[in-house]
This record gives structure tokens, C-alpha cells and sequence, in this order.
């Protein structure tokens, strides 16, 4: 596990020190003719798009994916592929809905939704490492199943 979370911060450093000199910018130049294309598909014109801070979520997901061990390369390949694709449509989505209510920042579900949607991506792509480690951590803090908690009473006297 402190394999896993040490790979995640060297990988999440220079992709967010990327982010902050010039990805955001680029970033949002793909973003803008992705959300011409996707706009004009309904219809749709006059959106802007601009990067926002929210879009850094693509450094997360990047960095869980890469990071996660046993990963084969298919798996992680396809994964990745797949989940920038979804991150870019939520992203094209979330700026048609500021659009459309004239906010200048996310509102509250929107926030929630785009800081879980790469941990929930993640969690698809890679359950077996996310199960195991969920039960490594619980094994540490003394978490038990159900079964074990309905054998035992809570008065040791009555066992």
C-alpha cells in the first residue's frame, strides 16, 4: 500500500506542475473543439468552455490508474481510454449547465460529482486492488463482518 500511495504522488506531481504551466491551457483548447463538435451534435451554440480548477480531476484519475499494481496493460490501457472519454463528456456537460443557468462556478452536486467521478471510475477499473485494500485497512482499525458482529453479544457475561 505505501508502494501504491508513493507511486501516486510521483506521478501526480509533475502531471499537476504540467497542469499549472501551460495543461490547463491546452487542455482547454481541446475542450473548446470537443464541445464544438458535441454542442453542434444538438444543436447547440455559443457555449464557452474555459479550463476550471475542476478539470485538474484528469490528474487524479491519471495517477490512481497508473499507480495501481497488478494492473494488466489492457485493463489499464482500455481504462484509461475510456475514463478520459467520460471525464471530458462530464466536462463538456458541466460547462453546457453553466451555460444554461449563467453560473460562473459549479454549484454543489456538480462539485460532488465531479471530485468523486475519477475515485468511482477508478473503482471500475481496478476493483480487486480497491476490495483488497478496503480489507487490508479495515483488518488494521479492527473492523469486523456482520457475521462476526451478530455472534457476539455486547454482554460478555451473556456468552
Amino acid at each position: 500500500m505505501l508502494r501504491f500511495a508513493l507511486s501516486f504522488v510521483l506521478i501526480t506531481l509533475p502531471l499537476t506542475w504540467f497542469w499549472l504551466q501551460s495543461g490547463a491551457f491546452e487542455y482547454a483548447a481541446f475542450l473548446r473543439q470537443v464541445g464544438d463538435v458535441v454542442y453542434g451534435l444538438f444543436g447547440v451554440e455559443g457555449v464557452w468552455i474555459g479550463a476550471r480548477a475542476r478539470h485538474m480531476n484528469l490528474i487524479a484519475f491519471v495517477a490512481l490508474v497508473l499507480s495501481t499494481p497488478r494492473l494488466g496493460l489492457a485493463r489499464r490501457t482500455i481504462g484509461l481510454l475510456v475514463g478520459f472519454v467520460i471525464l471530458v463528456l462530464t466536462h463538456v456537460a458541466f460547462s453546457y449547465v453553466l451555460y444554461r443557468t449563467g453560473r460562473l462556478s459549479y454549484g454543489p452536486v456538480l462539485v460532488n460529482i465531479s471530485d468523486a467521478l475519477p475515485l468511482a471510475l477508478w473503482v471500475v477499473i481496478a476493483p480487486s486492488f480497491v476490495w483488497e485494500s478496503m480489507k487490508q485497512a479495515g483488518s488494521r482499525v479492527g473492523l469486523r463482518s456482520p457475521d462476526q458482529v451478530a455472534g457476539q453479544s455486547e454482554n460478555p457475561d451473556e456468552a
